[in-house]
């Protein structure tokens, strides 16, 4: 490894990067929610829309680490239909008419990919990076088994070493298990304390969820958690 490898939280080399996945690598296609608003008489530009899905992601935050503190999956049905309250409540819609409306289109909208159709202008170039300083790249994300074909889709996957999806493994971020698969994975093994990984994306790691690897809470990607199925 190269003199400019970048130490780990640790304080050892850095020797894997783990990326999430939903706007973090992949986009959403905040013009076709945007249109679809429109067709419910909601105004809205599909830059608005982008924001106010980033806002609902924070302030969704607290409610996902309750469901996790209970041993409840973050993927389920009602806290997709939480979050999809808090982006409309960030466009000025509080019609819960609207809500379920939008929700089940998001359900039938452009299967399988749905609105992940494109992969965030940085992701490559980020990816690059992290193997330029010869370090391990993959993905982990909270989904449902379905991540895996998004990224080879918008072209990302291929550049990955592998994808760690929880619906194929069980086990959902910000559980410590999913980070030492990942390290396993990656070929590294990581005794006590080590951290020779770093994770870009949401959600937030806080220090009790006791992840294998260190944070990277506000990379240059826009890392922020997917309560659509893909995180």
């Amino acid at each position: 490894m190269g003199a400019d490898t970048p130490p780990a939280a640790s304080g050892g080399p850095l020797r894997a990067v783990f990326f999430d996945a939903g706007n973090t690598l992949l986009r959403m296609d905040y013009a076709a929610i945007a249109a679809e608003l429109a067709r419910h008489g909601v105004d809205v530009t599909a830059d608005r829309v982008q924001r106010a899905e980033w806002r609902a992601r924070v302030q969704l935050d607290d409610h996902l680490f309750a469901r996790i503190a209970a041993n409840e999956s973050t993927e389920s049905r009602s806290t997709a239909a939480r979050y999809m309250a808090y982006v409309l409540e960030g466009v000025g819609v509080s019609d819960r008419g609207i809500a379920e409306k939008l929700a089940a289109w998001r359900g039938s909208f452009n299967p399988p990919i749905g609105v992940w159709t494109s992969r965030d202008p940085q992701a490559l170039e980020a990816i690059e990076l992290v193997k330029r300083r010869g370090l391990r790249a993959a993905a982990i994300s909270n989904s449902n088994g379905s991540v895996r074909s998004l990224l080879d889709a918008v072209g990302v996957a291929a550049h990955l070493d592998f994808v760690v999806d929880s619906g194929e493994v069980g086990i959902e971020k910000p559980d410590r298990r999913i980070f030492e698969l990942a390290l396993t994975r990656a070929g590294i093994v990581a005794p006590g304390p080590a951290r020779p990984g770093r994770f870009l994306g949401r959600p937030r790691l806080p220090d009790g969820a006791g992840s294998p690897v260190g944070r990277a809470d506000r990379p240059r990607l826009r890392g922020r958690r997917s309560a659509s199925r893909v995180g």
